[in-house]
């Protein structure tokens, strides 16, 4: 009250309006608080601008020095250049079994130590900055798939431990994997992680070798940049297979490293 009365000294006439706001509004503001936080870091903020942008990720703290928000698979995502905050907002609002962390590997090992988690790895983080989508090969038969072929990509995907229950389900009702095909048969896919970013690519044994993960990140950058969003991917340091295959397609550009991981990038706490 006092802060009002020196605010209006000397004033004739004073109109005070007081507003409540519901939960959604108070969702919102943060939203777009936190949007404008981001854009000021640069490309290191650039996976948490898109996963809001695709309307996956709920913020819960928008404040200067850090931002932390929930993906829709309940994984975590902070971005931090306060400490101390990032430690403050885990050990308050904390409590997802994976968080993924942009920042500074002190600021990782913070975290991890607030969390009491047993892991905290680095991991490379690449973005599109082409001026265009790629063309398409049209020689090729690539397709949106559906839920029957879930059976298929559990078989066949090399890391299914990296799903959170009914999160291939829900890619797959909401056309975000796309298959390729030889005579018919599916040989290879490429879908999306919860919280937007490129991953579940796998090419089939039999089908290695013959272009089919170029041509698959190719038709998942042109289906994300028809939509608006920006394409990114993680890709840990040590899979030498994925990051050749970022390097010989030329559609995603490291934002983080070298180094690998690099002091100030992308964590991992689990």
């Amino acid at each position: 009250g006092r802060d009002i009365a020196r605010h209006v000294e000397g004033c004739a006439r004073v109109v005070l309006l007081a507003v409540t706001l519901g939960t959604q509004s108070e969702m919102l503001l943060r939203r777009e608080r936190a949007l404008s936080l981001l854009s000021r870091s640069g490309e290191k903020g650039l996976p948490l601008v898109e996963t809001l942008r695709r309307g996956v990720g709920e913020v819960l703290l928008a404040q200067r020095g850090c931002v932390l928000l929930r993906a829709t698979d309940g994984m975590q995502m902070l971005w931090a250049t306060n400490r101390k905050l990032a430690r403050q907002a885990v050990r308050c609002l904390g409590g997802a079994r994976v968080t993924c962390l942009l920042g500074s590997r002190t600021t990782a090992a913070d975290v991890a130590r607030e969390l009491g988690a047993e892991g905290c790895e680095g991991c490379l983080s690449y973005s599109f900055r082409g001026a265009s989508a790629p063309l398409a090969e049209t020689s090729r038969d690539i397709r949106v798939l559906t839920a029957a072929y879930e059976g298929q990509i559990l078989e066949h995907y090399a890391h299914p431990e990296y799903l959170e229950p009914g999160e291939l389900a829900r890619a797959l009702e909401g056309g975000r994997v796309l298959g390729g095909f030889e005579d018919g048969r599916l040989c290879a896919f490429v879908g999306e992680h919860a919280e937007g970013s490129i991953g579940l690519l796998e090419v089939f044994e039999g089908s290695r070798r013959r272009g089919w993960g170029q041509a698959l990140l190719a038709a998942k950058v042109a289906q994300q940049l028809d939509e608006g969003v920006v394409p990114w991917a993680e890709v840990w340091p040590e899979n030498e297979a994925s990051r050749s295959l970022m390097e010989k397609a030329n559609l995603l550009t490291m934002v983080c490293g070298p180094p690998c991981p690099p002091a100030d990038g992308m964590w991992f706490i689990s």
